[in-house]
């Protein structure tokens, strides 16, 4: 995305959020801590617990649709599906480039100049300055590839009903729930960055409800050592 794009849907994003943010009763009745702001008070409270959820009706029906979990070296792409479950893996050592240094020696001295254009509106003379001095070496780093992909197939017969995707910005759990023959199925994914795996839980709220296969297919060949 390009840098001046990106402050401008944050500055949009901050202020359409705290334009949302619901009043409180004591400023509505003008109490002792009226001049605060709502968005200054629920700032100082946090977050509440699954208030950041972002959720969805169906399964993804692609890539961009899929909801993602990951660790900094592992990472999945959890497509949600409810007769068959579809995660893309990643991992930091697959991917299409050599050695690279994301560290620019020259990025530290360079951040005041580059924060100074930026906010002087001088945008083509801030990017060109990051361009040369603030990214990694080589600037360009190429896409990392997927090492493959896990399939989970279910062997339940039935229309799902109830269906709900969510991925929770504060736990990093992505959950998919529904319904079929009277039984609630439900299947949890998170990436854990102490045991550097990736779980998935699957549980039904029927005892022997749940069963399905489990396979593993990739698009990487290795043609020697």
């Amino acid at each position: 995305m390009d840098r001046r794009l990106f402050l401008a849907l944050s500055t949009t994003a901050g202020a359409s959020a705290a334009a949302l943010m619901p009043s409180s009763g004591a400023y509505a009745a003008g109490g002792a801590d009226a001049d605060r702001k709502p968005s200054q008070d629920a700032a100082a409270a946090g977050p509440r617990p699954g208030e950041y959820v972002l959720w969805y009706p169906r399964p993804a029906s692609e890539w961009l649709e899929a909801l993602p979990v990951g660790n900094g070296r592992l990472g999945a792409m959890v497509f949600g599906g409810t007769d068959a479950e579809l995660l893309q893996l990643n991992e930091d050592t697959v991917w299409a480039g050599g050695p690279y240094e994301p560290a620019n020696p020259k990025a530290l001295a360079a951040l005041p100049e580059i924060r100074r254009r930026v906010f002087a509106g001088e945008w083509s003379a801030a990017q060109s300055l990051i361009d040369s001095d603030f990214l990694g070496i080589p600037k360009g780093e190429l896409m990392y590839q997927p090492v493959g992909n896990l399939r989970l197939a279910f062997t339940a017969e039935g229309e799902a009903e109830d269906y709900r995707r969510t991925l929770d910005l504060d736990s990093a759990v992505t959950s998919v729930r529904y319904r079929r023959n009277g039984v609630t199925y439900r299947r949890e994914t998170f990436a854990s960055h102490p045991d550097q795996v990736i779980v998935v839980r699957l549980t039904a709220d029927v005892p022997g409800a749940l069963s399905f296969t489990a396979a593993f297919d990739s698009p990487q060949t290795v043609t020697g050592v």
